[in-house]
């Protein structure tokens, strides 16, 4: 699996026996979140023990993990107290699994549907909810669930993942967009992204195509730099100051210099073309990558208009066809963030991350800090 573990201070920790279990029984083609945190509008926040994403089948599961000091004797269904083998009552772990989905489902639909999932809705997306529990054994009086599953062990917890079919799968039609997917997850849950991440949201897809893939992707990005650069070209040379006629009476003022204007576009077409433009020519030589991309970092912070965000997974997506075999992380020596506010700061800009660590921005108009 892709772990993509906490990042957040307060929250628990997985346990290391749990995630190397799972490691061993799920594939790379599953994306497992741990200990989320996610915030919903009007909601308190919601703390997710563990989220599986199946990536080839485009199904999702919830998963609340609970361990009592004794057996499950009852495992009812909502509305009732789980009892335990020495008569304690517990809350039942899938009404709190109810509450969590709510957020959970609030944000797949303001924050991750209308980007990389356009025909579904919020009432479309089906979530399994499911509550693993060790102490549930061949004993346990187990209640027939109206929806959600209950699971003894993780080898069941792991089939039903990796076997789990949705009515509406979720799967990325873009494979460009794999990578802004994940790390617009792992922003929304706090969690980190692990490495070995770029080449697992290809190779796992479409392992033969993989090489094809690389090379004709980097072909198309130089061919839309190159494009990119004529269009600047012609632009400047449309609207560049012109001679004018000189003035017929002395005491004339000049007229004033006209001011080269740039293409309209969006801010994300404009971040594309810069690092199109900027890492044209790398083809698997990374000696200059870091600089190069510094530069288009540089040019996009001061090319949008002051105060406006600019998104880490738009600037990942837009490098990733470079990228090949290697990791950006690797290139970078940090995470892409990190870097970011490291070469602003050597450009001599002040920049600022958001708590998300998906977005960034100047402040303090280009003046380091």
């Amino acid at each position: 699996m892709l772990h993509f573990p906490s990042t957040s201070t307060s929250a628990r920790v997985a346990k290391r026996a749990d995630v190397d279990k799972l490691n061993e029984l799920l594939g790379d083609d599953v994306w497992a979140f741990s200990n989320c945190r996610v915030d919903a509008a009007n909601r308190p926040v919601a703390e997710l023990d563990w989220l599986f994403y199946n990536t080839k089948l485009g199904s999702v599961m919830l998963s609340e993990w609970k361990r009592y000091p004794d057996t499950v004797a009852e495992a009812k269904d909502r509305g009732h107290k789980w009892k335990l083998r020495n008569g304690s009552l517990q809350p039942n772990p899938l009404e709190q699994v109810d509450k969590q989905l709510e957020a959970l489902r609030w944000v797949l639909r303001e924050k991750v549907l209308p980007r990389f999932f356009p025909d579904h809705d919020g009432h479309t997306v089906k979530i399994m909810e499911s509550v693993y529990c060790p102490q549930i054994d061949r004993e346990t009086v187990k209640d027939r669930l109206q929806f959600g599953k209950m699971f003894g062990s993780i080898e069941e917890l792991c089939a039903s993942v990796n076997t789990l079919n949705s009515p509406s799968p979720l799967l990325v039609g873009d494979m460009t967009l794999v990578l802004e997917l994940a790390e617009t997850l792992a922003g929304l849950f706090r969690c980190a992204i692990p490495d070995g991440l770029e080449e697992a949201a290809v190779w796992e897809h479409n392992p033969k195509e993989s090489a094809r893939f690389w090379k004709e992707s980097r072909r198309i990005h130089s061919q839309i730099a190159a494009l990119h650069q004529e269009m600047a070209r012609l632009i400047e040379d449309e609207f560049a100051p012109r001679r004018s006629t000189p003035a017929v009476k002395p005491d004339e003022p000049s007229p004033a210099k006209t001011p080269v204007i740039k293409a309209s576009e969006d801010g994300t077409t404009f971040i594309m073309k810069q690092v199109s433009a900027h890492l044209a020519g790398v083809d698997g030589n990374f000696e200059d990558f870091e600089e190069r991309l510094g530069r288009a970092l540089h040019a996009i912070l001061v090319g949008l208009p002051p105060g406006s965000w600019i998104k880490f997974p738009t600037i990942g997506s837009a490098v990733a066809p470079f990228l090949g075999t290697e990791k950006l992380r690797t290139i970078l020596g940090a995470a892409l963030w990190e870097w970011s506010l490291k070469t602003a700061k050597r450009h001599g800009l002040s920049a600022e991350v958001d708590d998300s660590r998906l977005n960034i921005r100047i402040v303090d108009g280009h003046k380091p800090s």
